[in-house]
């Protein structure tokens, strides 16, 4: 934001993130849904995590801290945050009448597109229990599942299992009386 000095109007720069990617996962959910040992994986898709040599367990301790910011812990998201602050290092460049910015750690560029989706509050786990990758970017406010299909029918046996015990067994108890009452 940018203040004007002696005046009371502040203006902000509004920035849209894009990865580059045309991939079904952002880098931040793919990152987040990241198994132990698809660290590899992760690399041939996306590229290094950083620049900075380092060992299989600091790609994990950087995804372990980006689940727990995902589970909305506060003292994880502030550890995300100044991450980004310290050690985001881009460069600018000017394209097509856009300003493009890129990061020269892909855990920076993660680490920034999870904090726009947090604040915006798009970032959600998936409610069903068994779900291979609960980590995901909501499309509706409402959104409680991911988007795998396996997790939709949960979603909807859950819903009609709920709507049972709230309705169904008040039908079928009335439906009981009156066949009593129709028998007497």
């Amino acid at each position: 934001m940018v203040k004007h000095k002696g005046s009371p109007v502040t203006s902000s720069i509004t920035v849209y993130l894009q990865t580059g990617k045309t991939a079904k996962q952002q880098p931040h959910e793919a990152f987040a849904n990241l198994a132990d040992d698809g660290a590899a994986n992760f690399s041939r898709e996306w590229g290094p995590i950083s620049t900075m040599p380092m060992v299989e367990q600091a790609k994990l301790g950087w995804r372990d801290i980006l689940r727990t910011a995902w589970d909305r812990d506060v003292e994880a998201v502030k550890e995300v945050q100044g991450w980004v602050n310290r050690y985001m290092v881009t460069s600018l460049k000017f394209s097509d009448g856009r300003i493009v910015m890129e990061s020269d750690h892909l855990l920076g560029t993660i680490y920034l597109l999870f904090l726009r989706d947090h604040l915006s509050g798009r970032t959600a786990i998936c409610a069903n229990p068994d779900c291979e990758q609960p980590y995901f970017i909501k499309h509706r406010a409402t959104q409680k599942f991911c988007e795998c299909s396996a997790c939709a029918a949960y979603g909807q046996r859950e819903y009609a299992k709920a709507w049972w015990h709230r309705e169904g067994k008040q039908q079928r108890e009335q439906r009981r009386k009156k066949a009593q009452k129709g028998r007497k």
